[in-house]
């Protein structure tokens, strides 16, 4: 996997204790040629394991230096041998020698560092989840160094806001290599719109790819689909969850896409864009990410592995449904919102002639074939013609949904 930071979802909901709980979908952060050392992690957890470090580096050393100062016992690393452990643990600074063998990443919110993050590139764990390069947070409360922050961490130390934050990682010895990503809070009151981007905001799946990915062309977009997000997004207060099954690989290109749709309000000229939201794609190799999607056919099996890990966030803060409505051009991302619960008059399926038809319970089937087996013939469709509109900009569209809205707020 190629350098790539990915957008996570935190979702926000009171305590037991008072405080809020934070819990995030999986952090993925990594940058590709760059390691720390592996035998210096290994020190560093032992003394992260046996004394109370606090400092993990030069930067913050100024009082932890005198701390660690006046414990005479510390005058060297802990050996890697069996020792015992104290009952209280001991003010202890990671000293210059093996700080310089990690590779230390700062964290920033917007254009603020956020201090109180630890964190460190990954060595090399021979694991296809967890090679070189991958950032790593340290957390206090478990004495170790994880993929993705706590609770605690993500409330206290990361400097989020409600809705859109804007994060950087940035490689301390080489500030030159940064990463973007975006944290996306959410409170148990947000609910979400699934939308697929292949055939669904493009007009088709191949030719949308190839011209996104390969040729910077951003033009080859279903009518209307922005002003329609838009209305979703400002006028209803729904909040746009976009989820594709490309290769994470092409994460630069497929937000080049976002960013640049463009639309325009008739008669003033005023100009439109797609409503911000995070994007999730598929951490799978490019060749696999392919043979998913043109071969196995399990790309309903990856979207809904997706939706799940969001909603089981939500279903921590006490909501089980926070997917209003989910948005597709195959019947395997109709299968895939299936799986998740959205219901099936929730489900927009789209055509690569702009029509779109909202899905009927009546008349449907539902093959015997596992779930998200991904089979082209899963869904059988017998659509009412009163529930088919012609393009995103359809007035009877949004007034379909805002029935729905309606409906299900009540």
């Amino acid at each position: 996997m190629p350098t790539i930071a990915l957008d996570a979802i935190v979702v926000t909901a009171a305590g037991a204790h008072g405080a809020d709980d934070w819990n995030s979908t999986d952090f993925y952060i990594k940058f590709s040629g760059y390691r720390s050392s592996k035998p210096a992690i290994a020190e560093l957890l032992a003394c992260v394991q046996r004394y109370e470090v606090i400092a993990f580096n030069d930067f913050d050393r100024d009082a932890a230096v005198k701390e660690a100062a006046a414990s005479a016992a510390l005058g060297a690393l802990p050996d890697s041998g069996e020792s015992e452990t104290p009952i209280e643990k001991l003010k202890f600074s990671i000293p210059r020698s093996l700080s310089s063998r990690i590779e230390w990443v700062d964290i920033y919110c917007g254009e603020e560092r956020c201090k109180d993050v630890v964190a460190l590139l990954s060595c090399d764990m021979r694991s296809p989840e967890l090679d070189a390069g991958h950032v790593l947070f340290f957390n206090k409360q478990e004495d170790t160094f994880l993929l993705t922050p706590r609770s605690d961490m993500l409330r206290c130390s990361f400097n989020l806001k409600p809705g859109r934050n804007r994060m950087k990682a940035v490689i301390r010895a080489y500030p030159s290599k940064a990463l973007h990503f975006d944290i996306y809070v959410y409170s148990a009151r947000d609910r979400l719109v699934v939308m697929d981007i292949d055939g669904t905001i493009t007009v088709s799946d191949v030719r949308g790819y190839v011209e996104s990915v390969y040729l910077g062309r951003y033009t080859y977009v279903h009518d209307g689909v922005v002003p329609f997000l838009r209305v979703l997004y400002e006028s209803m207060s729904y909040q746009v969850l976009y989820l594709t099954s490309r290769p994470a690989a092409h994460a630069a290109e497929t937000r080049s896409l976002l960013q640049n749709i463009r639309d325009y309000v008739d008669g003033s000229g005023e100009e439109l864009t797609m409503p911000p939201g995070p994007l999730f794609l598929n951490k799978e190799s490019k060749t696999r990410a392919v043979y998913r999607e043109l071969v196995s056919r399990s790309v309903a099996t990856f979207k809904a592995e997706v939706l799940l890990k969001v909603k089981a966030l939500f279903a921590a803060a006490g909501v089980a449904q926070p997917f209003f409505m989910g948005v597709g051009n195959r019947p395997t991302d109709m299968q895939a919102y299936a799986d998740v619960g959205i219901a099936y008059n929730a489900m927009l399926l789209i055509d690569t002639y702009s029509n779109l038809t909202a899905q009927d319970a009546a008349g449907r089937e539902k093959s015997n074939g596992a779930a998200g087996s991904g089979a082209k013939d899963t869904w059988k469709e017998v659509i009412p013609a009163s529930r088919v509109y012609n393009t995103y900009r359809d007035p009877a569209l949004i007034a379909y949904i805002e029935d729905l809205s309606t409906a299900s707020s009540i």
